[in-house]
């Protein structure tokens, strides 16, 4: 139940970056990986309210929260690794 609460979290702030980004760069086309990217997150996202909602048990649910889960440990990994990596001292 927590893996739902977190997989939303992590999509709804996903998205908010997203959307500041766009805005500023004034990138308003979509190529096809950003795409994926964001059909990818709205199917984890649509998952993890289903379990929230109290439908968990089933199977498929789970899979798809335990699969995004560990998909967004492995992108946070990464990223703390290319941040400590290159001695980044600020993000922007």
């Amino acid at each position: 139940m927590t893996l739902a609460y977190v997989n939303a979290i992590f999509v709804v702030l996903t998205f908010i970056f997203w959307v500041i980004t766009s805005w500023s760069n004034n990138h308003y086309n979509i190529d096809i990986y950003e795409g994926l990217l964001i059909c990818f997150e709205a199917c984890i996202l649509s998952s993890s309210l289903y379990s929230i909602k109290g439908f968990g048990y089933k199977t498929y649910v789970k899979i798809i929260n335990s699969i995004g889960f560990g998909i967004h440990v492995l992108a946070l990994m990464a990223m703390l690794y290319y941040i400590r990596l290159f001695q980044f001292d600020q993000l922007f």
